[in-house]
Order: C-alpha cells, then structure tokens, then sequence
C-alpha cells in the first residue's frame, strides 16, 4: 500500500475528508466508544506535508494530521480508514508521544514495538492495511500477546543484535504517530517510514511481509534497514507552534503536552457511559487508570491556598499614647495592624458546579475569618458581579457565556487604587486564551478537577482541585 507524496495539493477537497473522517468516528462509537470520545476531543487538520497519517502536539493542542490522498484514495475500504484511525489515537493513549534518546535507541525497533502494542487492539470489524506490522510477522520470535512496548522491543532488539541485549530500555518517542508498519511502494511490502513532521509514518522500498522463510525476522529486519526508513527522522527532535512551524531552541514542554494528553484522556472517559466503559477492553482501561493517576494533584492545593492567603498581606506599625510601650515606659507604645484585600474572581462560564464553589469557598472562608477582606469577582466573557465575601458562600452565580480571563484582571486594575490588592486567586477550569492583562498583585491560579493546565495559564502559580 503506497504512501500519498507530501507536499503536493490535492485534487480531494478538506470538506471531503473531514466528513469521511466524521463518519469513520461514528462508526467507531458502535464498536471503540472510549475511542471515539477521545478522537472527538482531538483537532483535526487535513494536509500534503505529512504522508500518511499522525497525532501530535502542536502548541498546547492535540491534532490529527491526516493526508486527503493516502486516507481516501490509498485506503479504499472503509475498515482501512477507521483502523487507520484508531491506531492514530491508541498511540495517543499508551503515551507513545513520549520523547526518546534517538542516539541511544534503534528507531526502527521502537516504531515496530509500539506498533506491535496498538495493532493488537484492532480486529474486526475493522482490518489493518496489508503489511501493518502484526506478532505474526515474527513467526520465529514467539511473540507473546498483551505485552509492554519495552518486552517487544527486547525481543527484537536482541533478534537484530546476535542474542544481545539493549543496553537502555526506550521510553517513547515525542512527536506524532504515524500508522508506521504499513507497507510502502515497490515490489513486496515495505518496512515502517515516518512521515515529514515528528513521528511515525509509512512505510517504503521493497521487503518481505513477514519474518517466514530464509533468515526468518532477522532477514526481515535487514530488509527492513535496508531501505530509505530513515527519512525525516530528525523532525522527531524539533518543536512546532501549533500552525506547524518549527520553533528555534529546545523548550518543549513534554509534561505540558502529557498533561494535555491526560485531559483528554479523562473527558473521554467521562463521556462514556457505564454500558460503554464496560466493554472497553482491560489493556485501554489500565492506560486510562495511569493517565488518571498522573494528574493527580502533587501538591494539598488547600494548604498551598492557605499558604498564599498567609503571605498576601500588608501590616502597618504607628505611635499610641493610649498603650504605653512595656519596655520602655516613658515611650510611646506601637500598634500594629495587619492589611489584607484579597480579589478572588469565579469562573462562571458554566463548567464549574456550586458543589465545587462550596469547596473551594470553605477555604475562602478561613483567610476571612483570618482577617482578610475579600472581594469576589463573578466573570465568564465579562464581569457581571462584584460583592464582599462577609462569610457566606454564593447560593448561584451569574454568568454561563464564553471565557476570557483579560475582563476580571481589569476590574483588579482599575479598582486596585481603593483596595489596594494583595493577592488575586482565579478560580477557573482553564479552558480559555491567555491572559494579555497582567494583575497589579500576586496571582494564584486554582484549577477545578479535570481543568486544562498550560502556559497560557501565565503571571502567577497554578495549584489543581482533588
């Protein structure tokens, strides 16, 4: 099966082939519900620069990148499609975007393993392209199923190298996955061929479709490096913004993007209803199970809110004649008072529930008693409401329209000269923009369970709601 050539337009318009891959998501939510929910929660972007088919992440968004001439003319069937799909976002889940030390790893062993891991995942209805790399395309390895990325890669690690073992277990490379083990062009199948960008992609030259008959998967694997599986590797180790430029220098942000990832994940699981997650199979439920376990607050986000109240505060020293000083009793005596405005702005755009205000009002309420004045900002896409907290939490909130941080941080701003803020804490699920307006005082970002962390979340630190 041939890969479509990268740069070239395509005669097939982006409107077809989003609403080919609609449907292929549709059919996808009869038999993989928990796929199809998490593919919905991924951007798509039909284009000629990538050869096959990846995922990535593109700024502090998730894409699948699709090429319109390899997804509708080369994958002629319909089961072609919605596996090619599938593979795509099952990477997605078994954190196969991970970076990895290329010089210290054979690439072409890692792309087959990961491969080896998802491709078990797809059967019937759906049918993998001939040449997709399958444990039966290494008869004499006795590859057993249901294992780890690491024990594929072992195995055929130590098939390529005399019986010798890796000496460093990969991780996971980051950049997105292609549908790699797909055979390429010429005569026989080809070996997995990453497409132009980071990741995985498909595969072309000539070579056998399998590790049967002389020299079994060790000739394979020879053919396989034989051929051109090398070209574009070097995208795996560049950064893009989320319009597909590389970015100069090495400041990707692998824990951001994980995060992003993670998100997804957990909305996907979410949307599923309890008859859906009862039949997703055991090996999805246990990556779903670690991506829920690593966002997972490191920190008690009620101490760290307590920490910050503490420390946003102003104290005031004068002379009093009425409370002599003791140890000096023919000098005046001091009074200190302790100053304390703090602006604490509601996300009320409609995804935070009053039982999550309540929780975190609980702890509003001790930096009150405290002695804190605080001032509560009601915001969605505008201010709509502003009071003084005098120790009851909101009964409702107003709001429910789109989200942009900028409006509260100006209210801060042009009422800072009566209050004189000492801390502002937003309370918010994330989902928005960043922030142009900076506030006049120290910010503390609080976000709700399952809120979308990020750098757009910028001025201040963010602490997450268990």
């Amino acid at each position: 099966m041939a890969a479509a050539k990268t740069g070239k337009k395509s005669a097939i318009s982006e409107e077809r082939v989003h609403e080919e891959i609609a449907r292929c998501a549709s059919r996808l939510l009869t038999t993989d519900p928990f796929v199809a929910h998490l593919l919905g929660n991924v951007s798509r972007s039909v284009t000629t620069s990538i050869k096959t088919a990846a995922v990535t992440v593109r700024g502090n968004k998730v894409f699948l990148l699709v090429n319109p001439d390899f997804f509708m003319t080369t994958c002629k069937k319909e089961s072609e499609r919605v596996a090619l799909i599938k593979h795509e976002v099952l990477h997605l889940l078994f954190k196969h975007l991970d970076r990895i030390e290329r010089k210290k790893h054979d690439m072409m062993l890692v792309n087959i393993a990961m491969d080896l891991v998802v491709n078990q995942l797809i059967g019937p209805p759906w049918k993998l392209p001939d040449g997709a790399m399958l444990l039966s395309t290494f008869p004499d390895l006795n590859l057993e199923p249901d294992k780890s990325f690491q024990w594929y890669y072992d195995k055929l690690y130590k098939c390529d190298n005399g019986g010798k073992p890796p000496p460093q277990g990969p991780q996971g490379p980051q950049g997105p996955q292609g549908p790699g083990g797909f055979p390429g062009p010429g005569q026989g199948k080809g070996p997995p061929q990453p497409g132009q960008g980071q990741g995985q992609g498909q595969g072309q030259g000539q070579g056998k479709t399998s590790g049967q008959g002389p020299g079994g998967s060790k000739q394979l694997l020879d053919d396989m490096r034989g051929s051109d599986w090398d070209a574009g590797h070097d995208e795996w180790d560049k950064k893009r913004d989320i319009d597909g430029n590389i970015i100069d220098g090495d400041d990707r942000d692998d824990e951001r993007d994980q995060s992003e990832i993670d998100r997804l994940i957990g909305q996907a699981k979410d949307r599923c209803s309890s008859k859906q997650w009862g039949s997703v199979p055991a090996a999805i439920k246990d990556m779903v199970a670690e991506a829920e376990a690593r966002r997972q607050p490191k920190v008690d986000w009620k101490r760290a809110l307590r920490i910050f109240g503490a420390s946003s505060s102003r104290t005031s020293i004068r002379t009093t004649q009425m409370r002599p000083s003791k140890r000096f009793p023919d000098s005046e005596g001091v009074k200190i008072k302790t100053y304390q405005y703090i602006a604490v702005v509601i996300d009320t755009s409609g995804s935070i529930t009053m039982d999550v205000i309540n929780s975190f009002f609980s702890e509003i309420h001790g930096m009150w008693r405290a002695g804190a004045q605080i001032i509560v900002i009601e915001c969605d896409a505008a201010v709509h409401k502003t009071w003084e907290y005098k120790g009851r939490a909101p009964a409702e909130i107003e709001g429910g329209g789109g989200t942009s941080f900028d409006p509260a941080f100006q209210w801060v701003r042009d009422n800072n000269r009566k209050y004189n803020f000492d801390g502002c804490i937003y309370l918010t699920d994330g989902e928005c923009s960043a922030p142009e307006i900076k506030p006049p005082c120290k910010l503390l970002w609080v976000l709700i369970p399952g809120g979308m962390d990020g750098p757009h979340l910028k001025f201040g630190r963010v602490i997450k709601m268990t």
